[in-house]
């Protein structure tokens, strides 16, 4: 299964040309077989991160565990297998640049 932030014309809760960094929509598990849409805050970029606005996500089979069983660290926040594309990045950081297309498996730390 997959969630898209695709509904009428719309891409993650804005219209094309329209970008609104604070509507950060999260699926978050919140009892057996139970997810809610919420919003999260954006924290504040570091000097060594990257800023990026999520176009797609997967849905695994551990989110499918997640969702069925009863996680002992309540709310996660379900799909971690994202595409999008890089809106901001912090002073410190060489290797990307806003806009490059990117996908993101958090299961890798940067060791940082």
């Amino acid at each position: 299964m997959a969630i898209n932030g695709s509904v009428n014309g719309e891409l993650n809760g804005h219209h094309e040309g329209f970008l609104d960094l604070y509507n950060n929509r999260s699926v978050v598990w919140v009892a057996s077989e139970k997810l809610e849409v919420q919003h999260r805050d954006v924290p504040e970029l570091k000097d060594d991160d990257v800023l990026v606005e999520v176009i797609a996500t997967g849905i695994c089979g551990s989110d499918a565990h997640v969702w069925a069983s009863n996680p002992s660290k309540p709310p996660p926040v379900l799909g971690h297998e994202s595409a999008g594309k890089i809106l901001k990045i912090g002073p410190k950081v060489t290797d990307r640049e806003v806009g490059q297309r990117v996908a993101v498996e958090p299961g890798f730390p940067c060791m940082k």
